[in-house]
């Protein structure tokens, strides 16, 4: 300082010093004297923190300089005589002029950047400390919390974490959570702390008098959780997803979303796209299972739900999705005849004419409630005067095709007029029925014509 009468005034500088290069750092006071000589004071170590000193008044006027031997000495407040000389808002990348004690003409000029205060980032883990993530997360209450803080660039220093219970922020803080462990856990056993509410849990850090936040991490802290994912399968087609089918043979079940929690569960289901759900169906059941062996659904969607529930709080949620599932109704498919059919009366069978059927999704034979209900695979009736056969050796009134796996492969039948009838048309068709299936019919065109019979001979004998 050359500053007239000023310059006699008793001279402190005071420095907030961040960080100290290896090996440290010295200053040194430079001032010259009555006599316009020079003088230089002893070497001060600096430390990390306030560094302060003081150059005694005098009664001339004088130059007063301070030296340091390092350029790499960091701070973040420097003041001359209580006036500050560095404010790290004026500028992101401020210019400091000091004289280097290594050469006393000499000045080094610093380009310092100066980073504000920051902090880290705080990540929080629902599965014992195995993963961490700063996305919202759900746990049971009364399970620990892990909290871990990260530096990574913060140029700030963690304290401690603190919290707050609130829907949305934000809300008032509570201090010193964790008592400045890092990480830190909470909430084994205590489950009765504003269950149903979400926790939000930040770091503070500091940097000299600068106070920083981390952002906060969420971790929702219920009695219950209705999960993510149904998953099913069923016994005649294995794993099937949301929005699949399933046949009169299946038997489907339904496992619970593995993320899912709470004191009980229950499911719910619906048949008019969800839009209205009967009460608890196959309580604390798991997995669920349900089947239509007679398709008195055949057609319709089943929506199917899972319901977690906690008792604590009169807690119930869902799982995020519902899960559809169609019950297919039988297929029956026929050809028809390859002709018409016609025979002389009271004499043999007619030739046969043939047509195919085939099916899906038809009641095997071990399906005992279709079995029941009625029969099992294709059931084919001839009307009266008709008989069919698979072999065109054997006829009878009527054939039942067996299903494998619901599916009844297509199949020729053979179709004749019986033998030994009347003249006439033969009314009716061959009906195609299976259980839950729309019958289709086989129209047959069938005669059975009068016998030719013989004139009179007459004539005159000579």
């Amino acid at each position: 300082m050359t500053d007239g009468a000023a310059s006699q005034e008793a001279q402190t500088f005071t420095m907030n010093v961040t960080s100290l290069p290896p090996g440290g750092a010295n200053f040194r006071v430079y001032k010259t004297t009555a006599n316009g000589s020079d003088y230089f004071g002893n070497l001060t170590a600096m430390v990390v923190g306030e560094n302060t000193f003081t150059v005694p008044a005098v009664t001339f006027d004088r130059a007063v300089k301070f030296q340091f031997s390092s350029g790499d000495v960091e701070f973040d407040a420097l003041s001359v005589n209580a006036s500050s000389v560095y404010n790290p808002t004026v500028s992101s990348n401020p210019t400091v002029v000091l004289t280097n004690a290594a050469g006393c003409d000499s000045i080094v000029t610093l380009d310092l950047t100066i980073s504000p205060a920051s902090a880290g980032t705080i990540e929080a883990s629902v599965d014992g400390g195995t993963t961490y993530s700063t996305d919202l997360q759900t746990i049971q209450a009364g399970n620990d919390i892990f909290w871990n803080y990260i530096d990574g660039d913060a140029t700030a220093s963690f304290e401690s974490f603190e919290y707050q219970w609130q829907d949305t922020l934000p809300g008032a803080w509570s201090e010193n959570f964790g008592g400045g462990a890092n990480p830190y856990n909470w909430g084994a056993g205590l489950a009765g702390i504003n269950p149903g509410q979400t926790l939000y849990v930040r770091a503070k850090a500091s940097c000299s008098s600068s106070i920083v936040y981390s952002d906060a991490v969420a971790v929702d802290w219920l009695t219950c959780f209705g999960g993510t994912e149904i998953t099913a399968s069923t016994s005649d087609g294995g794993s099937i997803v949301d929005g699949g089918n399933m046949t009169i043979n299946s038997l489907i079940s339904w496992t619970a979303p593995t993320d899912a929690f709470g004191d009980a569960f229950h499911w719910e289901y619906s048949w008019d796209a969800g839009s209205s759900f009967n009460g608890e169906w196959q309580n604390v059941t798991n997995p669920a299972t349900w089947s239509d062996n007679i398709g008195s659904q055949a057609d319709n969607t089943l929506t199917m739900r899972y319901v977690a529930t906690g008792s604590a709080d009169g807690c119930s949620d869902n799982a995020s999705t519902d899960f559809d599932v169609t019950l297919l109704r039988p297929v029956i498919t026929p050809t028809s005849t390859s002709g018409p059919l016609s025979v002389c009366s009271d004499g043999d069978a007619s030739s046969s004419a043939t047509f195919t059927v085939e099916g899906l999704y038809i009641a095997n034979d071990d399906n005992t409630p279709a079995a029941t209900a009625s029969h099992t695979g294709i059931l084919l009736t001839a009307p009266t005067g008709l008989e069919i056969s698979l072999d065109n050796t054997t006829f009878s009134p009527t054939l039942n095709l067996s299903a494998s796996n619901g599916t009844v492969l297509n199949t020729t039948i053979y179709a004749r007029i019986i033998g030994g009838q009347s003249a006439g048309d033969i009314s009716g068709d061959i009906v195609c029925t299976a259980q839950a299936a729309n019958s289709q019919i086989i129209t047959v065109s069938a005669t059975v014509n009068d016998n030719a019979t013989a004139g009179t001979l007459t004539g005159t004998q000579t």
